[in-house]
Parts: C-alpha cells; structure tokens; sequence
C-alpha cells in the first residue's frame, strides 16, 4: 500500500472521530547526555556548520537584523578539513553526541554535509548524530543512507498545516514542495528498514490537540507514529523568543509563557551542550544567543574542557545557581 492509499483510509477514521485523537504510546528517546555533575562539560555539543536557509520564520530569519545575517551567511559552512580538527578536539574532551544543526539554518543546505556525516559514522566515540530539518532539500538517495544509519537522529520541523499557513510562518510559498517530501520520507521510512531516529517536531501554530485543524499533515503525522523509531515533539512550539529576540504576539499559547519564572542552572550550555561557531567560537546557548554575543572561549586556542573550567562559563553557572540570568540569559523563556 503506497502513501496515498494510507493516506485515504486515514482521512476515513478521521472523519468519524470527534477528536482528533494521536496517542504515541511508544517512550520517548532515552539518550545519555547527562553531565559530569551540573556545572562542568557534558557528552554533547553543537557545531553550526553552516548558516543559510530557504525560509524566514518568525521565530527564525525573518525576526533577526538583516545586515547580521548577511555577515553571518558570509564563509558559513566549515570546511571539512577544520570540521575535523573541531570533531578531534571534542572527542578528546569526552563529546559523544554531535549536533549539526544551525541556529538560522538547514543542514542540508552544506553541499559536503554527507562527507562531514560519514567522518562523524567513522569515530567509534561519536554515538549520535543530531541533524534538524525543514526537509526542502530532499536528495532520496541521500535520505535512505540516513535512515539506515543507526547513529542519526533526524528531526522533522512541521511550520503550518496549509500552503497560507506556511507562507504566514516562513515567508516563502513552499508548503506543497514540504508536503511533498513530507510524503516521500515516509515512503523511504516504510520501505527500508529504519535503523536511524526520527523525530517531528511541531513548530504549527497549534498544539496536537483537537484543535490541530483536520488535514493532510495531521494524517501522515498520524501514519509515522506508528512506525517503531519515530516520536513527536511538541515542545518546541513555547520556546519562542530566542532569548528576547522574537516577539511572538501572533501565538495564543505562547503569551501566558513570556513571563515565565525559572530558577537554577539552564542545562541547555552545560548539559545539552555549548555551540562552536565556523571560526572557532564557543558559545554557552548556540541556539539562542543569535547575535553571538556569549562567546566562553574558543576551539582553537583551548580544549573544550578548558573553555567550560574557564572563568566566563562558570561565571554564568555561578549567576544561574543563584538565580541571576544577565546577558543572553536575561529574556529568555526557554523552560526546563
């Protein structure tokens, strides 16, 4: 049975329920990235090879000042001889988890990404391989090694469930090429065997709820929780602000979280790992410190292990253990 024929009985089921129901019942992933104690180095680390991208979200590229993401867009993807020297430089501090997802970018747009992800395959030490997607460059080819490779954990973000919800979230008219592809991963995950992780994670303007509006990507996300390796996230759609750079008015959901109250160490720098930048700059949250503003130190001229014993990075442990978020820290409404 094809995609379209699953698709048509999916829509059947789906017009009698009066909810639309999705229970994922399968646990969530279970991965070791747990740290040395809360203030010190952990097993994961972010590497932005590249910075460019196809959309302008608004919580993305289309919030952010334009002359900064040209110069960032400028020399963005690392070579892949000094994305090996970064790689051993990690391993040599204990990484075992790496993620090669940009901040303001795709993956996929790094037209070596493939050399970059067989080098990571080849080191014994490296057990994960963490690659987020908006999935519009699709090579099937390249997608059926992915899925066969037991390290790669692939996430899938789903930005509208109609071509004027799309346009509205991203900037770009590019739902139908999304939904296309969207289709064919799940033809290529039925088709082989699925050795590798994947994940979608809802980035829509609805929680997948009996809200999530009845449509084709409801019913494929209800088609690839059955498959074994796959989970739904749906975290992601309250942590919008990139640290007080975006201002998500348009999202009902999201207002009641902008005042949110934490307290304690933010495990997103030490825990799920710091960012190292094209030119060797190590930032504490390399997600949502867009502007590249907290720099702890650099690969280059320090050992990972040194960068986190340093005095910039324990400074920020210090302020969190005491509950004072300053610098990038200081509007930020990721949860943890």
């Amino acid at each position: 049975m094809n995609v379209e024929e699953e698709l048509k009985f999916i829509r059947i089921k789906h017009k009698f329920l009066k909810k639309n129901l999705i229970v994922d019942r399968k646990p969530p992933f279970k991965f070791d990235v747990s740290i040395n104690g809360s203030e010190s180095l952990g097993k994961m680390i972010n590497i932005q090879a590249s910075s460019s991208c196809q959309l302008k979200c608004k919580g993305c590229r289309g919030s952010f000042d334009e002359k900064f993401l040209k110069e960032a867009s400028k020399n963005s993807f690392i070579q892949d001889s000094i994305f090996k020297i970064i790689i051993q430089k990690c391993v040599e501090s204990g990484i075992q988890y790496v993620e090669l997802t940009p901040a303001i970018g795709d993956p996929f747009l790094d037209k070596n990404i493939e050399n970059k992800i067989n080098y990571l395959t080849s080191l014994p030490e490296i057990k994960l391989i963490i690659l987020t997607t908006n999935l519009l460059k699709f090579d099937s080819k390249l997608f059926e090694r992915l899925l066969k490779n037991d390290k790669i954990f692939l996430n899938v973000s789903i930005y509208g469930t109609n071509k004027k919800e799309y346009e509205n979230e991203t900037g770009r008219n590019l739902f139908d090429k999304f939904l296309k592809n969207f289709k064919t991963l799940y033809t290529l995950i039925k088709k082989e065997e699925l050795t590798s992780f994947v994940q979608l994670t809802n980035r829509t303007s609805y929680m997948l709820d009996e809200n999530f509006p009845k449509c084709d990507i409801l019913y494929l996300i209800d088609l690839y929780t059955r498959v074994k390796n796959v989970r739904i996230d749906g975290s992601e759609i309250f942590n919008i602000n990139r640290a007080g750079s975006v201002d998500r008015d348009d999202l009902n959901f999201a207002k009641s979280n902008k005042d949110i109250k934490r307290s304690g160490l933010c495990p997103h720098g030490p825990g799920l790992g710091g960012g190292i930048l094209p030119n060797g700059d190590v930032l504490f949250c390399p997600f949502n410190d867009i502007y590249r503003t907290g720099v702890i130190g650099n690969i280059f001229k320090q050992s990972l292990t040194d960068i986190y014993k340093g005095d910039k990075f324990q400074k920020i442990v210090e302020n969190h253990n005491n509950n004072i978020y300053n610098g990038i820290c200081a509007k930020c409404n990721e949860t943890w």
